[in-house]
């Protein structure tokens, strides 16, 4: 729950273009709650990003104005904009199909824990919206969309601090359920794959359920002779751009990584729990050598 605060909030807008072509930009609405050093890393992080996955002008049909704004405190207070009183952890929030936001509510523990979530969650988000652009808003399925996501996110962190917590949440049993091998087309959406089903345990918490799902699709495209900086940008862009000119989602699936769906899902069935450290990133891997400029 959110309430509303007593005393106007200082925050330090910012708008940063995406690349020089384009009018799309994004807003910084960062509360003094945040830590320094966490601003300027944030303000290193989209710049990184926007430089290496520049958003596709097609956003501009999701936001009011080609701007995107960012809003983003400490959990350590309540949500300081009065503009926005009911928004609250992480999320690509709208009031209308054309009309959307980035919140960014980041816990006051990850500061004192020196957890990169801290981080990383700023690349899951800003990844959200690459992903609406290049599919035209065509967000489907949720394995992909925040499996993808997650397994990102801790790219990036491995790369630029040395940390993930990639490793320890596919590792810890409870986060996430055996479903993934037996029931995977329970992770297509979001309603039938809820973190909080404890009739078959956890489900998906932390998206690592997902994860594993798309970093087994990236292995079988492995097996498959295509090299992993390749299968995680199919993962990554391809599909999306496929998913824009595609009603339903396994067509373009089919199309990308030349496999259904139910082969992939058949393939997915033979792996076990055992195999986390077979399917995990190359260690050395770098964004840059997935998202290549095409």
């Amino acid at each position: 729950p959110t309430t509303t605060p007593t005393t106007t909030p200082t925050t330090t807008p910012t708008t940063t273009p995406t690349t020089a072509k384009a009018s799309f930009s994004f807003k910084f609405n960062l509360d003094k709650s945040l830590p320094e050093d966490w601003t300027i890393e944030f303000k290193k992080i989209m710049n990184t990003l926007q430089d290496i996955l520049p958003i596709n002008p097609n956003i501009n049909n999701y936001v009011r104005n080609s701007v995107m704004e960012i809003y983003s405190w400490s959990s350590a207070v309540a949500n300081p904009f009065t503009e926005k009183p009911n928004m609250s952890g992480a999320s690509i929030s709208g009031d209308s199909p054309t009309n959307r936001w980035m919140v960014l509510e980041i816990n006051r523990d990850e500061f004192k824990n020196d957890n990169s979530h801290r981080y990383s969650v700023i690349v899951h988000e800003y990844f959200h919206v690459y992903q609406i652009a290049l599919s035209k808003n065509s967000m489907s399925p949720k394995w992909l969309v925040e499996g993808g996501a997650k397994v990102l996110e801790e790219i990036f962190v491995e790369q630029y601090y040395g940390k993930s917590n990639l490793e320890g949440d596919l590792k810890f049993q409870k986060l996430w359920s055996d479903d993934v091998f037996a029931n995977p087309s329970l992770f297509e959406k979001y309603e039938t794959s809820s973190s909080g089903d404890m009739q078959r345990g956890w489900m998906d918490m932390n998206y690592a359920g997902s994860a594993y799902m798309v970093l087994t699709l990236v292995k079988e495209l492995q097996k498959d002779n295509v090299p992993e900086q390749k299968a995680l940008e199919m993962v990554f862009r391809d599909f999306w751009v496929e998913k824009s000119t595609q009603r339903d989602w396994k067509l373009a699936f089919e199309k990308v990584f030349k496999m259904s769906v139910e082969t992939f899902y058949a393939r997915l069935g033979k792996f076990s729990r055992t195999d986390i450290d077979s399917i995990l990133p190359s260690k050395p891997l770098k964004i840059q050598e997935i998202f290549i400029t095409k």
